[in-house]
């Protein structure tokens, strides 16, 4: 009888039936995509099969209704299975894995054929992703211009076009994203300055991890960008999910918003096709004054009736924050002028669409509606007037005609504002070269430094007194940025009398014009005052919607000789 007990306890002990396979956890590591699942003492080393391995499942719990992750692969080594997911998941989204308890190929088992029951088990994120709008991003990011309309998945931040951005203070040694692709070109920039450029993705509707950017060190503001002009028409540019090794700061200080809505604003498709937004025109207004920007557009929109009108943009301005400025641009009525719509109609749909901006819950404080341009095809002016009395009823929007804004002349490799199709800009990537959109940013910067800042130009130097007679030390007008002046500009004195001179042109008595096509970012000028005592310098003429700033104060000291007479 002993020598049968000792014979029973050295059997294998499945000889009494197959042991259960447990898993005993699950981590996902920093990766966001490798689970590690081990499994409990009673495996018998190694399980089978290697690679292949059927059965599990894994489910997201918090987002996107418990859809299923995918796999790419399921493999195991001694008594641990390595599950590889086809895209990152996030510290924020709580998953479970399951396994099945069916048996057969490609399903699990022990050297000592042990074999799992069904189960599922939560899963431990060690991860380093993190939601776009998730909790652990909660008050620690700022993305202005983001929409949310339309959203289809949890947690994501959108962006409608181009020059988005999605902004951490944060102190790491490597980063990555993970959008979808009607994204197409995302940047990431370090204290404002471009630092990793991913490039053009050639293909659409997919979710794609844009790759790891090593190497950083120290504290910085990082703006995950999106840059790309191309959109197809309204689809979002989608941050889903950025990786940090590192630590995520403060939240950093929010810019204000300048935005734009209008024909071909975020295609500017063309001939030449320009996949980078920072040669636009509203990147290069914004980038200047510290403000963020957004598009909205729709290629051959028109303002007038038809499926594919402007009106249809304006839902897609629901910013949230401060949007302190508006430019209605895009061809302002092209296709309308050309499909024949009468220039009475179109300032009627430009009525209809300036009601729709104000009705936004937070609408622009101001509006640019800027008018049409002048193609190889002769712009008739009654449609810049019809514009014009249209604007004129909204209070908050002003009308800038752009009729000499740029020339027709088609780009020939080196110049030109015109693509070869004549009907769409030029974006050179060389705004020395003031072609195309930097042409039309230089006009737009005195307009928004105006609204934003309450003056489209700055003056200083000079002096707030002098003597009579002797011209004061020169004062300098300069606009924001690199832009130059284009437009006249008129500097008066509040006494009639007194010689203003704009250093290098002309003077003149109580006022002198700055000419036009100045070509140069400042001008200076100096006064003469002609009697004793206090007078005012200001600055009229200028071009629509600009700002004129305060008057400047200058006071004339000392009397005439005696016997001297002023102008005789």
């Amino acid at each position: 009888m002993k020598k049968l007990l000792i014979c029973l306890l050295l059997l294998p002990f499945f000889a009494f039936g197959a042991a259960n396979l447990t898993m005993s956890s699950a981590t996902l590591a920093a990766d966001g995509v490798s689970l590690t699942i081990p499994f409990t003492a009673t495996c018998q080393t190694p399980l089978s099969p290697a690679a292949g391995i059927a059965g599990f499942t894994v489910n997201y719990q918090t987002v996107n209704s418990g859809s299923a992750v995918g796999t790419t692969s399921v493999t195991a080594s001694g008594c641990t299975v390595t599950v590889k997911l086809v895209e990152p998941v996030s510290i924020d989204e709580v998953l479970l894995i399951s396994l099945a308890s069916t048996t057969g190929a490609g399903y699990l088992t022990d050297a000592s054929g042990n074999t799992p029951t069904g189960q599922t088990i939560a899963v431990t994120a060690n991860s380093e992703w993190r939601a776009a709008d998730g909790p652990s991003m909660s008050g620690k990011y700022q993305a202005e211009g983001a929409n949310t309309q339309a959203t289809a998945y949890t947690y994501q931040v959108n962006f409608l076009g181009a020059d988005g951005c999605y902004r951490i203070n944060a102190t790491a040694s490597q980063v990555d994203l993970f959008a979808f692709n009607y994204s197409n070109h995302w940047v990431l920039r370090q204290d404002g300055v471009t630092i990793q450029d991913w490039g053009q993705s050639t293909s659409a509707a997919t979710f794609t991890e844009q790759g790891l950017v090593t190497g950083l060190s120290g504290s910085h503001e990082y703006g995950f960008c999106a840059i790309n002009p191309q959109n197809n028409g309204l689809n979002y540019a989608s941050l889903f999910r950025i990786r940090v090794t590192g630590t995520v700061g403060a939240q950093p200080a929010v810019k204000a918003m300048i935005a734009a809505v209008g024909d071909s604003i975020t295609a500017l498709y063309g001939p030449q096709a320009v996949t980078d937004s920072t040669t636009g025109d509203l990147y290069q207004v914004a980038s200047v004054l510290g403000y963020a920007d957004q598009f909205a557009g729709s290629p051959g929109a028109t303002v007038c009736s038809g499926g594919n009108t402007i009106q249809n943009l304006v839902p897609y301005m629901a910013f949230s924050g401060s949007f302190p400025l508006a430019f209605m641009a895009g061809s302002s009525g092209y296709n309308d002028y050309s499909t024949g719509t009468t220039a009475s109609a179109l300032g009627t749909c430009w009525g209809t669409l300036l009601t729709e901006m104000d009705n936004l819950v937070n609408p622009p404080t101001h509006i640019v509606v800027t008018g049409m341009l002048s193609f190889v095809t002769p712009i008739d002016p009654s449609y810049d007037l019809a514009i014009a009395a249209a604007v004129a009823s909204h209070p908050r929007a002003c009308f800038a005609s752009r009729l000499s804004w740029i020339d027709t002349a088609a780009w020939n490799g080196s110049t030109g504002d015109r693509q070869s199709d004549q009907l769409h800009i030029h974006g050179s990537s060389a705004s020395t070269s003031l072609t195309g959109y930097a042409k039309i940013a230089n006009r737009e910067l005195p307009i928004a430094a105006g609204y934003t800042s309450g003056a489209s130009f700055t003056v200083t130097g000079g002096a707030g007194s002098g003597p009579l007679f002797s011209s004061s030390p020169p004062f300098t007008a300069a606009l924001p940025g690199a832009a130059i002046f284009a437009d006249p500009v008129t500097v008066s004195s509040s006494i009639a009398t007194d010689i203003i001179c704009i250093v290098g042109s002309a003077c003149g008595t109580g006022s002198v014009t700055l000419p036009a096509n100045w070509g140069s970012h400042a001008f200076q000028y100096t006064i003469a005052p002609a009697t004793a005592g206090p007078r005012t310098l200001g600055y009229s003429g200028l071009a629509n919607c600009w700002t004129a700033p305060s008057p400047t104060a200058f006071t004339a000291t000392g009397t005439p000789p005696r016997g001297f007479l002023f102008g005789d």
